[in-house]
């Protein structure tokens, strides 16, 4: 049975139309068309996880398109190659905001950061001293050089670790800072007229400046 144009034209609007109910998109051809590449575009244009939730909350779901765009963002995540990294020295509890106690048997290990970060070593703050910029437990970035006034340094001083704020007056006497001043009773006075043994490791990396305390 042959059809004519006008019959032709009429199914394939209602195959169209079938489809649009379906899935969403629009009726006619010409629309189809661009409603389909703006869509793509859309999600292209979107992280990986927009776009699966994007997908996994269509009404109507187009399983066969949906699974190719998982297999391609797939193929991208796995051809990205792994950040580059580097070995620092990691000192575990030795370093304290608190009481410095000396830990020779934990004293180091290594500890794998991003090639990017800036630091020379890593130290675990043991103690609340230094809070809320340092918390307990918590790992910090520490870079090797002379430190200035107000510079957080790892310190240790008679064989004691500490992590304080470093202030050297004019007399050469050594003050070290908690910065939590609910815990001044942790400061330290180290007079340079005594016999005392210091080696700074060095600068702790501080997300902001903290000012001397004035108490």
């Amino acid at each position: 049975m042959a059809f004519t144009e006008e019959e032709k034209r009429q199914r394939k609007n209602a195959r169209q139309r079938e489809y649009a109910k379906r899935t969403g998109y629009q009726a006619t051809a010409k629309s189809n068309k661009k409603t389909t590449k703006t869509f793509l575009l859309r999600l292209s244009y979107s992280t990986d996880g927009d776009m699966i939730q994007f997908l996994d909350n269509l009404e109507n779901r187009n399983g066969f398109l949906r699974n190719l765009i998982r297999l391609e963002m797939q193929g991208k995540r796995e051809s990205q190659p792994a950040p580059r990294t580097r070995i620092i020295p990691l000192f575990g509890n030795s370093f304290a905001a608190g009481i410095g106690e000396p830990d020779f048997g934990n004293a180091l290990e290594e500890y794998e950061v991003r090639e990017e970060i800036r630091a020379d070593f890593a130290v675990r703050v043991n103690g609340d001293s230094m809070e809320p910029w340092l918390p307990d437990g918590s790992i910090q970035y520490g870079i090797r050089g002379t430190p200035h006034d107000g510079d957080v340094v790892a310190i240790m001083v008679n064989g004691a670790f500490y992590i304080k704020q470093f202030c050297l007056d004019y007399a050469g006497d050594l003050h070290l800072f908690s910065l939590n001043r609910a815990r001044k009773d942790m400061d330290l006075d180290v007079k340079a007229s005594g016999d005392n043994r210091v080696l700074c490791f060095g600068t702790i990396s501080m997300p902001e400046h903290v000012p001397l305390p004035l108490d």
